[in-house]
């Protein structure tokens, strides 16, 4: 009977660098700015924001709340109507 496998034992491949690692000679590429992301992909976008395990609210220049993710509303308990205004909200929070 055998104790053990005699067979000599292949060396394992080195891992090779990934794209942007600081092993690859490729620097990583800058991403797109988010409006040119939620352009090009709508509704993919929208899935992602709904369906996050984060609250995600979108909110404009000017402090306007546009947008809040089932997510937000279920862990903050506002809805749009009840805080239009970032400053406003904060002030009574």
């Amino acid at each position: 009977m055998k104790d053990r496998d005699d067979t000599p034992q292949k060396p394992q491949d080195e891992p090779r660098p990934t794209r942007g690692s600081p092993q690859s000679p490729e620097a990583p590429k800058a991403c797109p700015p988010a409006e040119e992301i939620f352009s090009r992909n709508p509704n993919k976008c929208r899935l992602l924001i709904e369906s996050a395990p984060l609250g995600i609210a979108v909110v404009e220049s000017n402090g306007r709340y546009n947008y809040l993710n089932p997510k937000f509303r279920e862990m903050f308990g506002y809805t749009l109507d009840d805080i239009p205004i970032g400053q406003e909200w904060f002030a009574q929070a």
